[in-house]
């Protein structure tokens, strides 16, 4: 076996017929009748392992992903038999019909894969226009799937009157909720998608110049301590996370403004590093779109960055604090997630845009 070959293999390691597989590759099996079929097996295995990937990882129509699992592991189980029966089914390898039908049997494999991908995340679902259609493509692949195995003759097959009610069930139930939010912003996408293009853009620059690192490094502003007073009304929130804590102040009585702790390095190139960084991050609140930042202050004895007051905390404190969002917020959540970036200890945060 290849190098290559081997890392495939271990990828593929939980499956029931992996052993099975590696040992067949180990020996010199270019003599047996299943030789061919080796390759396809293969390819089999890798999409299996995808559709349990897509199942453990999927977002929406989690139901739906569940009927893709089911066929996925009936077709390991389907495999397993076969390759520990090799011997019995010496005739069906030498068959050109059957390993046509077996080729058919991956392409299958590699279909549902590709659709349980899409429908799982909000780009693939996107991609179908209506609800309807990803039930449409579902019910195909079924038949595709249920035929193929009939003609592999492989026992397990599940088509039938039970199996049916469960994927009706699973599709009413994922397709509902999709359909109706597919509905409510059908008019409203496009603009959304403008939007976020522009967003797209700006932090885009951003980026690059951090990737460049080429920024000048500049004094930021110092802001008097005097001039950031305790709010007029408390609230709860005014302070948060561990200490040092960030603390909610008013910026020359009139800004609500977060004051946050960090920590400068005093040797020349760490302090050079951190002002690079922050005229990067000086440049980044010229967009209207990312929290503003506006200089630096000591409260209590502590280096501050004085940043504009998010009243929710940051995108990504909000969705990991509540899990009860709407399907809606959850499409915003994936959208400002992909402009979401770190560098260093430093976080610039989409919080502006309007929906």
């Amino acid at each position: 076996m290849t190098k290559e070959e081997v890392e495939e293999s271990e990828k593929e390691e939980n499956l029931t017929f992996a052993k099975e597989v590696l040992q067949i590759k180990l020996t010199t099996y270019s003599a047996e009748a299943i030789a061919p079929f080796i390759p396809l097996i293969d390819s089999a295995a890798s999409a299996i392992t995808e559709i349990i990937k897509i199942y453990q990882t999927s977002q929406y129509n989690k139901r739906i992903c569940n009927s893709l699992l089911d066929r996925a592991r009936l077709s390991e189980i389907a495999i397993d038999q076969l390759l520990r029966r090799r011997k019995e089914n010496e005739q069906k390898f030498k068959n050109q019909v059957w390993y046509k039908a077996f080729h058919r049997f991956v392409v299958v494999l590699d279909k549902i894969k590709t659709f349980g991908g899409n429908v799982s995340q909000l780009p693939g679902i996107k991609s179908f226009v209506k609800a309807k259609s990803i039930s449409d493509t579902f019910k195909e692949l079924m038949i595709e799937y249920d035929n193929v195995m009939k003609d592999l003759d492989f026992t397990m097959a599940i088509a039938n009157e039970q199996q049916r009610q469960i994927d009706n069930e699973s599709i009413k139930d994922d397709l509902s909720e999709i359909n109706q939010f597919l509905e409510k912003i059908d008019d409203g996408i496009e603009e959304n998608n403008v939007k976020m293009s522009l967003i797209y853009e700006e932090v885009k620059s951003i980026k690059s110049m951090i990737r460049a690192d080429k920024t000048e490094p500049i004094e930021p502003k110092r802001i008097e301590s005097s001039k950031l007073t305790e709010p007029a009304v408390g609230r709860t929130g005014d302070t948060r996370g561990n200490a040092p804590f960030i603390k909610r102040k008013t910026y020359m009585n009139a800004i609500e403004v977060a004051c946050k702790p960090i920590s400068i390095n005093d040797k020349v190139d760490e302090l050079k590093k951190f002002k690079r960084h922050l005229a990067i991050h000086i440049k980044a609140t010229q967009s209207p779109n990312i929290i503003q930042f506006y200089g630096l202050s000591t409260i209590d004895g502590n280096t501050v960055m004085v940043l504009e007051w998010a009243e929710l905390g940051n995108l990504q404190e909000l969705y990991q604090k509540d899990n009860k969002i709407s399907l809606e917020l959850k499409v915003h959540s994936y959208f400002l997630n992909h402009i979401f970036f770190n560098f260093d200890n430093y976080k610039f945060i989409v919080t502006h845009a309007v929906f």
